[in-house]
């Protein structure tokens, strides 16, 4: 019999941020979420920012709350390829990528069944 499978997801998020120094900080800002970091450079400030979005974005799945979240931000679903450019089109946009690992935390019913 082969070993148990732990079904998985891995899901990505792109979102718009800015930038700009704040006293000794440099802020990186996601202001769709209104979600904010700080580091001593610029590539500092965009890694803790990537981790405070995926910290709210885990929080809001843990909480049931993330559609919600999305739709007071002023966020529907879309479906397509124009969908899926529409940030890369944006000319001077700067964009972060924050990706997610989701793992099954109950069995898999196929495995139960058989």
């Amino acid at each position: 019999m082969a070993g148990t499978v732990i079904p998985a997801i891995e899901v990505s998020f792109r979102m718009r941020y800015e930038i700009f120094e704040e006293d000794e900080w440099v802020v990186a800002s996601a202001p769709d979420l209104d979600v904010h970091s700080q580091g001593h450079t610029e590539r500092e400030a965009v890694d803790n920012l990537r981790e405070a979005l995926e910290l709210f974005i885990v929080s809001c799945l843990k909480r049931s709350t993330l559609d919600q979240v999305l739709r007071d931000s002023g966020f529907a679903p879309e479906q397509g390829l124009l969908a899926a450019s529409h940030l890369k089109a944006q000319a001077g946009v700067k964009t972060i990528e924050v990706p997610l690992h989701l793992l099954a935390t109950r069995p898999n019913a196929e495995a139960d069944a058989g």
